[in-house]
């Protein structure tokens, strides 16, 4: 199982996005909502190279809110049968989608209540037990976060660690600064 680390909400977009994740966790996503999945590969066992899951040609068709099949064929047969699924891409009804690469998952959903409600079970699912406090942090800094720092925490432990977490992001994002100015100083060399 993947252990997420890095988390965050854009409220403006109706956008969240978690690092790393596995992918099976987009279940949630797609629960109770129409959609169509555009991309869906996974690493291939045997030849070790990535293999498409969608009949090649073929266009894709809406699956309906009522999807519990389409739900399960993603939970026990790509999940259970490949080593885990490689990148996804996924359209949603009113311009939303569903994003997962690597480990790295970017859902929109029009409804934002409706995104929190599927983002707050997954944090919680993968350890993050004061989820609604980190939910409603995450939309107020407006950035990606470190949330590791309040990895199995219920909201009454959390005493510094919202204020570590925007340090740590600060001193991250001054280092990338940094390091971005390195790398065009020598480009021009």
């Amino acid at each position: 199982m993947e252990h997420i680390v890095w988390f965050g909400v854009d409220k403006k977009n109706n956008v969240i996005h978690l690092h790393s994740i596995d992918g099976v966790s987009i279940i949630h996503f797609l629960r109770g909502r129409r959609y169509r999945i555009l991309v869906l590969t996974v690493l291939d066992k045997e030849t070790n190279k990535e293999k498409t899951l969608l009949n090649e040609g073929e266009e894709s068709v809406w699956v309906n809110e009522n999807n519990s099949a389409e739900l399960s064929y993603l939970i026990e047969d790509v999940d259970s049968n490949y080593p885990g699924l490689f990148w996804a891409e996924i359209e949603l009804e009113n311009n939303g989608f569903v994003r997962f690469m690597h480990g790295q998952l970017v859902v929109r959903i029009s409804d934002f209540e409706a995104l929190k409600k599927a983002t707050i079970k997954v944090l919680d699912f993968y350890g993050y037990f004061a989820a609604d406090m980190i939910w409603d942090f995450a939309v107020s800094c407006n950035k990606s976060l470190m949330i590791s720092f309040v990895l199995a925490m219920e909201g009454h432990e959390i005493t510094d660690e919202f204020d570590r977490m925007i340090n740590h992001t600060n001193d991250i994002d001054k280092e990338h600064i940094l390091l971005d100015a390195e790398i065009n100083k020598n480009d021009y060399k």
